[in-house]
């Protein structure tokens, strides 16, 4: 918990009344202070960096272990993060599960990059296993970054170029942070969200089936709509019959192969679905499996059955080799409809 000695150095807080200043629970700066402080920094053209990061998956854990525990887990974030961030900047709860660091010493790309990737390997914080009241439970977190005055000169404009990037790393799968870049990021639309919204990714797949062409063409279409929609590394297609498999991405190619097509079988094992965002057990598990993920450098996984009368003809599979993607309950659902589409146009 921050103290008034901890902030009455910076300007704007040396009259505050730290009981005022404080967020109750995390002991971390509340939200109208640290967004305040932030605009005075911008005020007095003192350049410097802000981060939002937002927790994972947040709701499950109140879910699956009540409130208290929620409560547990983002304390020790706001006790984690005061300890790494020290001189370096501040932290604030922004609300909810999200958290805003200003960071004094790294606002040009390279240094902030570094800043942020030593946040997640060095300092502990996310991407680790914290106890709560009697359970334990991994906890990732993703973050959006950008800089003033380097890609903004405004707070407004500030906040929205990490609003955008953090929404980038969440349409990447979470448990990642992004740097703002104007040109890769500039066009990012935060209010398009309902793009993604299951009917109309189903709308959108059931049109590309219905379209003309053969079927291999229309697999391909629909695999190349999932991988550019979920912005997917790999995802892909294997047929057993036909003894191919329909890639959508050129960068990572798959080519059909006994050992691949065995993989994925003894990674599904009797499951008609399986997803994981932590593959380190079935390579503990399967060494057969382990040297194909391995092979393919494969972080995560979701993976369904195509069944047709009970039979498998084959896998439709999702897959993640540059970060360890978080998989969510809309990922799978449409993985299941997929599946469903692509029996249908096999079976005709």
């Amino acid at each position: 918990m921050y103290t008034y000695d901890d902030l009455s150095k910076y300007e704007y807080f040396k009259d505050v009344d730290i009981s005022h200043v404080l967020d109750s629970l995390t002991g971390v700066i509340s939200r109208p202070y640290i967004l305040g402080f932030a605009k005075d920094l911008i005020k007095r053209k003192i350049p410097f960096s802000m981060c939002i990061m937002d927790i994972d998956n947040f709701k499950l854990i109140n879910d699956n272990y009540g409130h208290m525990s929620g409560d547990i887990c983002l304390k020790n974030l706001g006790y984690s993060f005061i300890k790494y961030v020290g001189d370096t900047g501040l932290v604030g709860r922004f609300g909810g599960d999200e958290f805003v660091l200003l960071c004094f010493t790294a606002y040009d790309y390279d240094s902030l990059h570094a800043y942020i990737t030593a946040l997640y390997e060095k300092g502990n914080i996310v991407r680790k296993m914290y106890k709560l009241d009697n359970v334990y439970t991994f906890v990732t977190g993703t973050i959006g970054s950008a800089s003033y005055p380097k890609d903004a000169k405004t707070y407004d404009e500030l906040f929205t170029k990490v609003d955008k990037a953090l929404y980038r790393g969440k349409t990447k799968g979470r448990n990642c942070f992004i740097v703002y870049v104007e040109e890769k990021h500039k066009d990012i639309d935060v209010h398009r969200r309902e793009i993604t919204a299951l009917p109309v990714l189903f709308d959108n797949i059931l049109s590309i089936a219905n379209n003309g062409g053969g079927v291999n063409k229309k697999i391909k279409e629909i695999v190349d709509y999932i991988n550019e929609t979920l912005m997917l590394t790999v995802s892909f297609v294997c047929i057993i019959d036909d003894n191919k498999i329909i890639s959508s991405n050129r960068r990572t190619p798959f080519y059909y192969d006994k050992e691949y097509v065995d993989s994925i079988g003894v990674i599904m094992g009797k499951n008609n679905i399986f997803y994981s965002s932590d593959l380190q057990k079935i390579k503990d598990e399967y060494k057969f499996a382990e040297e194909y993920l391995e092979s393919k450098n494969i972080q995560s996984i979701a993976a369904v059955k195509i069944l047709l009368d009970g039979e498998v003809y084959g896998y439709f599979v999702m897959a993640e080799n540059k970060i360890v993607r978080i998989w969510q309950e809309h990922d799978i659902a449409l993985a299941m409809y997929v599946e469903r589409i692509l029996a249908l146009l096999i079976k005709k």
